[in-house]
C-alpha cells in the first residue's frame, strides 16, 4: 500500500474552494504551500499529486518564491512530484510551467500520474510521450516506481 498527498482544499469540502479555484489570493498560496509541506514532513507520503493544482493567478514572481520553498520540502522528504495526465490531457491549470521550472531548479524528482478516474486514462501512449518529453526538456529525472515509505513510528 502506499499514501498520495493530493492536496484538494484548503479547508473542509463542504464551504470552502477547491484548489484549482482560480485566485490571487497569496493567503491562499500560503496556506497550500504550508498545509503541503507539514504534509510532506509527516513521512507518511509516497508521492505528491498535482503539486501544481493551486491555480495562482498573481504575481508570478510570488507563485515561484513560495512554490520554490514547497519543491525544497519536497526534495528534503524524498517525495517525488507527480507530473499529472489528466491536466496535460483536458487543458487544466496544470501542468504548469512555472511550477515544474521550480521543480527542476532544486532538483525535485518526478513520478507521471494517469489520475485514474476512467481506465481509459491508461492506454494513451502520446499523453505518456508528451509529459515524458515535457519532464525531459527541464531535465527532471522520472523515476519509474515507487518506493513504499512507512509512517514515522510515533
Amino acid at each position: 500500500d502506499y499514501l498520495i498527498l493530493g492536496q484538494h482544499f484548503l479547508g473542509n469540502e463542504q464551504g470552502d474552494a477547491y484548489t484549482a479555484t482560480p485566485t490571487d489570493n497569496v493567503d491562499r498560496l500560503k496556506a497550500f504551500v504550508d498545509q503541503c509541506s507539514e504534509a510532506l514532513n509527516t513521512g507518511a507520503f509516497s508521492c505528491f499529486a498535482h503539486p501544481d493544482i493551486l491555480c495562482f493567478e498573481g504575481d508570478e514572481a510570488v507563485y515561484r518564491r513560495h512554490v520554490r520553498a514547497l519543491c525544497r520540502e519536497a526534495k528534503a522528504c524524498a517525495v517525488p512530484l507527480e507530473l499529472n495526465l489528466l491536466g496535460l490531457a483536458t487543458g487544466r491549470n496544470y501542468p504548469r510551467p512555472a511550477f515544474w521550472e521550480e521543480a527542476a531548479a532544486v532538483g525535485c524528482k518526478a513520478i507521471i500520474g494517469w489520475d485514474a478516474h476512467s481506465p481509459d486514462w491508461f492506454a494513451q501512449p502520446a499523453l505518456l510521450e508528451r509529459a515524458e518529453s515535457f519532464l525531459d526538456s527541464l531535465g527532471i529525472r522520472r523515476i519509474e516506481f515507487l518506493t513504499l515509505v512507512r509512517p514515522h513510528a510515533s
